[in-house]
């Protein structure tokens, strides 16, 4: 990877005070871009603020609905690659609040896309979905990218397939226009790692547990995912934004999951997180006379074949390395500052190359 194509571009990420979003703005600035980010406020305890980010003069806390505050930052920036990660991205939430999820990943990513479409300077958009934009195949065998879209029942899941037929449409849409702008979806898996405190995700539900002495109830603990750290996806979405910064033509779709050497279950990392913890199995329970009111793929799983043949990506971390890395970093952002941290775990994850 030729890491100095990314020295002074203007990088914008949306949604860079979330999870991944941080990861990947923290990555940027390691590699000496200049970082935009777009978003809503970070939240009180989230990872955003531990990294001491918030102070950062190209934050801008806009929602993406905000159609004319959005476009008018946008031009501002004029930036030379945008990732949008910005998104309603948990599933229990868009059964509460539906519009919500249909109207931020829906809308929010057509008001992006038509701000930017009026940058002179855009060279690629990549906007990440995730590997429940897949309809369930009941055979077993990981989703390649052809595989038909459609999602589950759930209004994350559904809306996010709908962001993959606005990609290809918008795509269709530069084509006409003659405008050589790469827009590419990049699909990843239940990505873990430290400083996420999103409710009902296992690992950040299991850590409150550890760290208040109390029992996390796991809703599907039989349920396989295609579980990777954090640091797995992010680079391989700054593998296509160096492609398009080299102008190698690149485009579509691409699937970012574990390598499939083995099916691994929600009670599989649950044990391990309490194992590389210190602490037991005893810090979780599932009660199977309470099921949930809410349908969830039992078993998900990526092929990966295209990003290893065209961008040379593999995970770097297997399953039990990437829980070690989350718990390490949650252990040791309790003594060490969580933006030191960070920044050592991403030039381990790149003496890993």
């Amino acid at each position: 990877m030729d890491f100095s194509v990314f020295s002074q571009k203007k990088i914008l990420v949306t949604g860079h005070t979330g999870f991944k979003g941080s990861w990947l703005y923290s990555f940027l600035k390691l590699l000496g871009a200049n970082v935009y980010g777009i978003s809503l406020p970070p939240v009180s305890s989230g990872i955003f603020r531990t990294l001491d980010l918030e102070g950062e003069k190209n934050s801008h806390y806009i929602d993406i609905l905000n159609k004319e505050s959005l476009e008018e930052t946008i031009l501002r920036i004029n930036p030379d690659v945008c990732f949008h990660l910005a998104a309603q991205s948990l599933v229990l939430n868009s059964y509460i609040d539906p519009m919500n999820s249909y109207q931020t990943n829906i809308v929010g990513t057509l008001n992006l896309f038509h701000a930017l479409n009026k940058c002179s300077n855009i060279k690629a958009i990549i906007t990440t979905t995730t590997d429940k934009v897949y309809q369930e195949n009941f055979n077993g065998l990981p989703h390649v990218e052809s595989d038909p879209l459609g999602g589950g029942m759930d209004p994350y899941s559904t809306s996010k397939s709908a962001v993959e037929m606005i990609i290809k449409s918008w795509r269709e849409v530069h084509r006409i226009s003659d405008r050589d702008v790469k827009i590419v979806a990049a699909r990843s898996g239940n990505v873990i790692g430290g400083g996420d405190v999103s409710k009902n995700r296992l690992i950040p539900d299991l850590i409150y547990a550890l760290k208040n002495n109390s029992i996390c109830d796991i809703r599907n603990p039989d349920h396989i995912r295609p579980w990777q750290h954090v640091l797995d996806p992010v680079f391989g979405y700054l593998l296509i934004a160096e492609k398009t910064l080299r102008n190698v033509e690149i485009s579509g779709e691409f699937n970012f999951g574990p390598t499939p050497n083995k099916k691994v279950t929600v009670r599989d990392v649950a044990e391990m997180t309490c194992l590389f913890w210190g602490g037991g199995s005893e810090k979780w329970v599932h009660y199977p006379e309470l099921k949930s009111t809410v349908h969830e793929t039992a078993e998900l799983s990526l092929n990966s074949t295209r990003a290893h043949n065209e961008l040379s990506w593999n995970p770097l971390l297997d399953i039990e390395n990437s829980v070690k890395w989350t718990i390490d970093w949650e252990i040791k952002s309790n003594k060490l500052n969580s933006s030191k941290v960070t920044l050592m775990q991403i030039h381990d994850y790149l003496g890993l190359l």
